[in-house]
Order: structure tokens, then C-alpha cells, then sequence
């Protein structure tokens, strides 16, 4: 089932390859769709049972041949190319082989869950949601993900004027490429804790992302400066050097 706008359409899908998806909504829907969103069915796992893993499947069914279409190369740096291999929620940036056509096929469930809701339902979330958007910002659009929808919210908040007429202060490439290769933040760890029963009693998610941004808020930007003491600082007093942190962690 394909919902596009006003317009209820059903789609014969036999095999769900990324291909034949494609070429069946730009036989419906008119050029210049730029974002695809899969509700149900999870295409990406229908071979599952053949690799150990479910990213195996999916880096497959995003890889599959398509005869025209081929992996989008990007345009510009403000457009993402390529593929994000997830192994529930994947993203495919394709590009006609015409060269005039971009797109990108992504899960829904980025956004909502989606169980037992139906694509019309889906897209009255997005319309809702953009309507509330530009009750504050009159041009903000709704993005791939929530993580990019916030981040452009976050930097319309910045002033265009004053110190910030530059653009916002980050922390040099040096130091981010080396919190980058440091931290040991995103990792999965499997223990086994003493006496697991057979069968467990609940399983528990915690999702501290936003934790981040109240840790971060005032947290200094920029690049490091020295800065000396007053003229008559107390005797002991000594020079400290400001410790930059990102500010883009308000964002995650």
C-alpha cells in the first residue's frame, strides 16, 4: 500500500528488492519525491534466514542490482550519499541511472512505532508534526531522521548577528578527530550476571541520550585559549587553561 498525499495506491511487490520498490513508486507518485518511507513488511530481512546476521541481510538487500538505479554519490555536503547499513532501521540513497532523480528509502521506525498503523495514520503523524514545527520556525521542514530534523531546529536557534556572524564555534578537527578515536561511548557489552533464571523476568532498555544535552549546555566551545590570572590574584592563584566540550552533544 502506498500513500502519497491524498492518494491511497496498491503496489504488487513480489520480490521487495530495493529496485523493484522504487520503480514502482516513481510509476505512481510524480518526480521529485525525494524520501521514501517503509511502514511494515521490513524488505531488508526477507533473506535473513540465509546470513548469521541481520546486517549481513541487509547490506545485501541494499547492495542488490538494480537496473535503474545505482547508489547515490551525494550533492553538495549538506546531502548524505550512500548507504546506512542498521540492522532495523537501514537507510538506501539511491540515484537514477538518468542522473536527474534522488532518493532515499528509509524505515519508518526511526520515527514511530508503527505496529498496527497504517500508512494514511503515518502520514497524518508527519503532516501533524510539521504543522506544529512551523507554528516556530515558518520554514523548517520535517528531515530524514529525528536526529537531523533536530539538529537543523538547533542551529536555527543560533544568532546570525554578533560574535556568531561567523558561524557557532566547534572544537577544532584536531580534537574532535581525537575524542572521536578516544571515547568510549556507543558501546554493547554482554555480561551473565550469577543465578539467570531460565526464563528472564523483563528486559530493560535505557536511553540516556538526552542526558548528554543537560550535561553539555554551558558547557565551553571553541577552540582552547590560555588565560591568565588577575593582576592581583590571591597568592597560590595559577594559570588554567579553559577545557573545551563539544556543544554539538546537545544533539545526539
Amino acid at each position: 500500500m502506498l500513500v502519497h498525499r491524498d492518494r491511497t495506491t496498491r503496489l504488487d511487490l513480489p520480490t521487495a528488492s530495493a529496485g523493484e520498490i522504487l520503480d514502482a513508486v516513481f510509476h505512481t507518485v510524480p518526480e521529485g519525491v525525494e524520501r521514501i518511507y517503509i511502514i511494515a513488511g521490513d524488505p531488508w530481512h526477507r533473506d535473513a534466514g540465509r546470513y548469521p546476521y541481520l546486517r549481513d541481510a541487509v547490506t545485501a538487500w541494499l547492495n542488490a542490482p538494480a537496473a535503474s538505479w545505482r547508489t547515490d554519490t551525494g550533492r553538495g555536503k549538506d546531502r548524505m550519499a550512500g548507504y546506512f547499513v542498521h540492522a532495523r532501521n537501514p537507510v538506501g540513497r539511491y540515484q537514477h541511472v538518468s542522473g536527474e532523480q534522488h532518493v532515499e528509502m528509509r524505515s519508518v521506525g526511526e520515527w514511530f512505532d508503527s505496529d498496527g498503523a497504517d500508512p494514511a495514520t503515518i502520514r497524518d503523524a508527519f503532516v501533524l508534526l510539521w504543522k506544529a514545527l512551523r507554528v516556530h520556525w515558518p520554514d523548517a521542514v520535517v528531515m530524514g531522521s529525528p536526529s537531523q530534523t533536530g539538529r537543523d531546529l538547533w542551529t536555527r536557534t543560533i544568532p546570525t548577528l554578533g560574535q556568531y556572524a561567523d558561524g557557532y564555534p566547534v572544537l577544532s578537527e584536531e580534537l574532535r578527530g581525537l575524542l572521536h578515536a578516544t571515547a568510549g561511548q556507543g558501546r554493547t557489552e554482554l555480561i551473565t550476571p550469577p543465578a539467570v533464571p531460565e526464563q528472564l523476568p523483563a528486559l530493560v532498555e535505557y536511553d540516556r541520550t538526552f542526558a548528554y544535552a543537560k550535561h553539555t549546555w554551558k558547557s565551553a566551545v571553541g577552540a582552547p585559549r590560555s588565560g591568565s590570572p588577575p593582576r592581583h590574584s590571591p597568592p597560590g592563584a595559577r594559570r588554567n587553561r579553559r577545557r573545551p566540550c563539544s556543544g554539538l552533544a546537545q544533539v545526539v
